[in-house]
C-alpha cells in the first residue's frame, strides 16, 4: 500500500469533518439567516441588493472558473487529484480559489439581505472552516506529490491572489460546461434570488418574511434548472 492509499484510508475526526464539509457550511449559513431575522438594522434596499449581487456574482465566477479545472475532483468525500496537481487558470494565482469564491458569495448574500452583522458573523466561521479544509487538502497534496506540491505551496498564496507573479508551471485543462454542471445549483439559486428580490423591492420594500419566501422559491426553482443543465451537460 503506497502513501496515497494510506492517506485515503485514514479515519478519525479530521476525515469525518472533511467528508461532511458541505453540511457544516450549510449550518453556518442557516445560522446567518437567524441573525438576519434578529438584526434590527437588516433592511433590503436596491443599493444593497446591487452591491450584494455584484460581490456574490464575482465569487461565483471565480468558483466556476476554478471548478472548470477541478471538476474531476469535486463533490467527493475525500481529496482527489486524478489529473495531477492543478496549477493552471486561477490556481496559478492562489491555491484555493473555490474557497475565496465562497467567502465572496457569503458576504454578497448577507449584504443582499441588508445585514452587515450577519455578513460578518457568518464570514468568520466560514473562513475558519475554509482554512481548515485548505490545510487538510494541502497535507494530502504534499503526501501525494511531494516536492512538487511543496514548491507550489511555497510560491502561491493560499487565498490572496498573487496576480503580479503567477506560478510559472501550468497544469490542467478547463471545461466550462463541467464547471457549470457542478455549480449551477447554488449559482442559479443566487441569481433567481437577486432578480426576484430586486423586482419585489422596486414595487415595495419587502418585509423579512417576504425576503425569506423569495429565497425559498429561488431554491426550489434552482432544482429545476439543475435538472435541465445536468441533462444537457451529461
Amino acid at each position: 500500500m503506497d502513501k496515497t492509499q494510506q492517506f485515503q484510508k485514514t479515519t478519525g475526526l479530521s476525515d469525518t469533518i472533511y467528508r461532511y464539509r458541505a453540511i457544516w457550511g450549510n449550518l453556518i449559513t442557516f445560522c446567518g439567516f437567524g441573525v438576519v431575522w434578529l438584526d434590527p438594522n437588516a433592511n433590503v434596499t436596491i443599493p444593497r441588493l446591487v452591491a450584494g449581487g455584484l460581490i456574490g456574482t464575482a465569487g461565483f465566477m471565480l468558483r466556476i472558473w476554478a471548478s472548470g479545472y477541478q471538476w474531476h475532483n469535486i463533490a467527493r468525500p475525500s481529496p482527489d487529484a486524478r489529473t495531477g496537481l492543478i496549477t493552471a487558470g486561477p490556481y496559478a494565482y492562489l491555491r484555493h480559489p473555490i474557497y475565496l469564491g465562497m467567502l465572496l458569495l457569503t458576504v454578497g448574500v448577507f449584504l443582499a439581505f441588508g445585514s452587515w452583522l450577519a455578513a460578518v458573523l457568518v464570514l468568520i466561521p466560514t473562513f475558519m472552516l475554509n482554512l481548515w479544509q485548505a490545510n487538510y487538502e494541502q497535507a494530502f497534496l504534499i503526501d501525494k506529490f511531494g516536492d512538487e506540491a511543496r514548491r507550489y505551496c511555497a510560491q502561491v498564496p493560499r487565498f490572496w491572489p498573487k496576480v503580479w507573479a503567477p506560478y510559472a508551471i501550468r497544469n490542467g485543462t478547463f471545461s466550462l460546461t463541467q464547471g457549470l454542471k457542478y455549480d449551477i445549483g447554488p449559482l442559479s439559486a443566487f441569481v433567481c434570488f437577486i432578480v426576484a428580490l430586486s423586482a419585489v423591492t422596486l414595487y415595495r420594500p419587502p418585509t423579512l418574511p417576504v425576503v425569506l419566501l423569495v429565497l425559498v422559491g429561488s431554491v426550489i426553482l434552482s432544482f429545476g434548472l439543475v435538472w435541465l443543465v445536468r441533462r444537457a451537460f451529461k
